[in-house]
Parts: structure tokens; C-alpha cells; sequence
């Protein structure tokens, strides 16, 4: 499941920098971003298993968000740890940023369109579109920060251009974008 969801956040990424830029080198950054946004969850099953596994259970029984209990029982979430696995490897400060911050856009240094952005849109809009593959609490669009860098009003046609559709009316019960907490 991690590797599929990683593929689809990948491709959605690379075609959201297409539309919203048409940069091909952003694009490529923003699809090995894509692919590696959640590296840290297999540096945490690779070498916690049994602690990750009760992670994932936590999370999952409690509907809570796997990154908070991540950091309760590492110290660190997943994408604070693939950042840093990242930066090992010498991958750029953008795609280090897009892994590192792709659950809190806000926190990114720049205030305009990029991976971070991308990435953030795409996880977030594969979780709506697939919320039975989520463990625990589905990542949530954080409005806000679309707001601040211009392109609240995308959100739909991002929908359409990566899934061929927009979202439902009020009443559907997929998970609604959510401002920062």
C-alpha cells in the first residue's frame, strides 16, 4: 500500500507542478518528493517494527494522526525522519522540504507554488479519494496556506485534472479540507 500510495502522490505531484507552473525541473522534484514523502515510515518499520506496528494500531484504533503518535513514541514523525534521510543523501533543500514538511505547507520558506506545495495537495487529495488505504486520521488540505500563497480557489480544478472529477456536494462523506490547527 505505501509503495502504490507513493506512486500516486508522485505522479499526482509531477502533474499539479505541470499545470500550476509548467517548470519540467520543479515537476521532476516535485515527483521524487512525491515518491519519497513517506520514507520515514519504512525507516521506522525497518528498525522499530514492533513499536511502528503499535503505532499504526494506536493510530488507527483511536482515529488519531499517525504523525502524533509517531512523535509520542519516536520522538519524531515519519516526515521528519525522511527529511532527514533525504539530507543524508544530498537530495535538494526543496525536495528535503516537501518530505520533511508535506503535512504542515505552512512551516515551508517559500510562499508561492512548489513541491512542498504539490506534494501537500496530492497526499492530501489521495487520502480523500482513498480514505480506506488512510491509517488513522486522513492528512487534511491546510486551506490556509493556500490561502496565503494564492490558490484556495484550485481545489477543484486540481480534482478534476487528476481524478476527472470535483467534489461532491456538502452532504458526501469524504473527509473535508481543514484549516491548520
Amino acid at each position: 500500500r505505501l509503495w502504490s500510495h507513493s506512486l500516486a502522490v508522485a505522479n499526482a505531484s509531477r502533474q499539479l507542478t505541470l499545470l500550476e507552473t509548467h517548470d519540467k525541473r520543479m515537476a521532476d522534484e516535485a515527483f521524487t518528493a512525491g515518491l519519497l514523502h513517506d520514507v520515514g515510515k519504512l525507516i521506522f518499520m525497518a528498525n522499530a517494527t514492533v513499536d511502528y506496528r503499535r503505532a499504526i494500531e494506536e493510530a488507527s484504533r483511536q482515529g488519531r494522526d499517525l504523525s502524533e503518535v509517531e512523535t509520542e513514541i519516536f520522538g519524531a514523525a515519519h516526515s521528519q525522519a525522511g527529511a532527514y534521510l533525504v539530507g543524508i543523501w544530498g537530495m535538494p533543500l526543496a525536495i528535503q522540504e516537501a518530505v520533511g514538511l508535506h503535512h504542515s505547507p505552512e512551516l515551508g520558506f517559500s510562499k508561492e507554488f512548489s513541491p512542498l506545495t504539490a506534494v501537500h495537495i496530492a497526499n492530501a487529495l489521495q487520502h480523500e479519494r482513498q480514505p480506506e488505504e488512510c491509517i488513522g486520521k486522513p492528512a487534511a488540505i491546510h486551506l490556509d496556506y493556500l490561502k496565503e500563497i494564492g490558490l484556495d480557489q484550485q481545489l477543484d480544478t486540481w480534482r478534476h485534472v487528476l481524478f476527472g472529477l470535483a467534489r461532491v456536494a456538502q452532504n458526501d462523506s469524504s473527509p473535508k479540507p481543514q484549516t491548520a490547527p
